[in-house]
């Protein structure tokens, strides 16, 4: 019997995943550097299989929480090798296929969480709490050659629902049906209604299960936005300690850190990651934070060591976001062009890094090319019509209205540029940032406050920035902003605070930002 399961998961699902991983490999993924249940949260989801294959299962479920994909589904496919005929494990590695605050599965993982959906549903669980998470998880995966998959996402979320409804004594089924929620939430609503719903779902399981991973992940996820972030706080401060062994677990807190401008926790939170595991996810987060303290130097070293990476997201936003926060605008516009093969706008991103730096550097030439290939990235996202496509394109042409401004800027057309800054402000506002990275390129309300002080408002300039800083606090830039146009609009007290809090933020300098030495000429004469 385990030889022909061992011969299944080979022909069937390890065949369309890949191969099963070594350990060698995990430990480059979200493996733990020892084992160890403890170090991954602690976690009761009865399972009808033997004690072996429990033990397996076990850990995987601890891993599945805090999106350890690759090493979970080893996990359950050992349960499998110890215990052919335990469903739940292949339950278990049809989960890990399905990333749901993540990318759609494609291609190979479709097919293999697909199969390993089936071979779940031919066994045939001895318990119906079983029976009903399998069903679940089939409700995703069915049709999925045919049916898209937000539809299948909606039934999937359903289907949980309803486990939950049936099983009231099993807190899984909610911590599963929360998770749903989350990934099922349009990225245009601004209420945030049903992540607040999951958000309510999971905090009353905080004090029964103060060690769950699930419960605690799930709600900073629940709260991965400028309007709720502060609620994540308490849960962004504990996750690390529940599951130190899992790089997410060490990263996840700095999602509600960066929200709220806490640049300290941040890099603390992504260099606790970088001794597990290197990676761009991390890399960003901290070269996002260096630059807000002023800390150039500690930033190119990652920008140096992200150029040997490859196919992420933030491989793009790394290199542009070092010459943009800098205000290096001629710098932007030799930036490289990066694709990546899924849907998320890397070389949009650097297409408006080149736009505006081109713009901002009077090449408006160069801005006008720049501006027409991201037309055309917009164009395409919003073809495919899934909804991380349509969060794509409004993404690109948030960032093609902010860029066009300054390029109208540049010829000549002021009313224009304010037209349009006022624009890609209002959208960005409507649309929340679903990148799962630390945050937007360059704020549009921010563009919006420098634009406006270039052509001589400072008043309106002020307004922008403490919209921008409301949104986004404790920006490099926005501070800046805020205090010159503070004192350009002869409002001392305030400029003052605005140059005290940049001169507090950039206290760890390691180069001399002219903005720095703006802060520390203008507190000096109050002396």
């Amino acid at each position: 019997m385990r030889d022909s399961a061992r011969k299944y998961l080979s022909a069937g699902i390890l065949a369309a995943a890949g191969m099963l991983f070594s350990a060698e490999t995990m430990a480059g993924q979200d493996a733990p550097p020892s084992g160890g249940r403890n170090n991954l949260g602690d976690v009761v989801f009865a399972v009808s299989c033997s004690a072996e294959a429990r033990a397996h299962f076990d850990r995987g479920i601890a891993l599945l929480y805090s999106f350890g994909y690759t090493p979970a589904r080893s996990a359950f496919e050992k349960a499998v090798l110890s215990d052919p005929g335990c469903a739940m494990a292949f339950w278990g590695i049809a989960m890990t296929h399905l990333h749901q605050l993540w990318l759609p599965p494609t291609g190979q993982a479709l097919e293999a969480g697909g199969a390993a959906a089936e071979r779940a549903a031919e066994l045939g669980a001895p318990t119906a709490r079983e029976r009903d998470y399998i069903a679940a998880i089939g409700a995703f995966y069915a049709e999925h050659e045919s049916v898209d998959h937000d539809t299948r996402m909606g039934r999937y979320s359903e289907a949980m629902e309803g486990v939950r409804e049936r099983n009231p004594g099993d807190p899984e089924a909610r911590i599963f049906y929360a998770l749903s929620l989350i990934a099922i939430a349009p990225a245009d609503d601004t209420t945030f209604a049903l992540q607040q719903e999951a958000a309510a779902l999971l905090e009353p399981l905080v004090a029964e299960m103060p060690n769950h991973p699930g419960v605690t992940h799930y709600i900073i996820h629940a709260n991965d936005s400028p309007k709720l972030a502060a609620h994540g706080l308490e849960a962004a401060r504990r996750y690390a300690a529940i599951a130190p062994a899992s790089p997410h677990a060490r990263h996840m807190p700095s999602h509600i850190f960066t929200r709220l401008g806490m640049w300290d926790e941040t890099i603390a939170a992504n260099l606790s990651v970088m001794e597990l595991a290197r990676g761009a996810h991390a890399a960003e987060y901290l070269v996002n934070a260096y630059l807000q303290q002023g800390r150039d130097e500690a930033a190119w070293l990652l920008v140096e060591e992200a150029e040997g990476w490859s196919d992420r997201y933030e491989l793009a936003l790394i290199p542009a976001r070092y010459a943009l926060e800098r205000g290096e605008w001629e710098e932007a516009t030799r930036l490289e062009v990066i694709r990546i093969s899924y849907d998320r706008p890397a070389e949009g991103v650097i297409r408006f890094a080149r736009a505006l730096g081109a713009a901002r550097s009077r090449n408006p030439v160069l801005a006008r090319e720049e501006l027409a290939a991201l037309a055309k990235i917009r164009d395409a996202y919003a073809r495919k019509g899934l909804a991380v496509a349509e969060w794509a394109a409004a993404e690109v042409e948030i960032l093609r209205l902010a860029a066009s401004a300054w390029a109208a800027l540049a010829e000549g057309h002021e009313g224009e540029a304010l037209r349009v800054a006022a624009a890609a402000s209002a959208l960005e506002e409507r649309t929340e940032d679903l990148s799962n990275t630390a945050g937007r390129i360059l704020p549009a309300r921010e563009l919006e406050g420098e634009l406006l002080l270039e052509v001589g408002r400072p008043a309106d300039a002020l307004s922008a920035f403490q919209s921008a800083l409301d949104r986004n606090p404790n920006r490099a830039r926005s501070l800046y902003g805020a205090a010159r146009a503070a004192d350009l609009s002869g409002d001392a007290a305030a400029a003052r605070r605005f140059y005290a809090q940049l001169a507090a933020l950039m206290e760890k300098a390691d180069t001399e930002r002219p903005e720095l030495l703006a802060a520390r000429a203008y507190l000096a004469r109050g002396e």
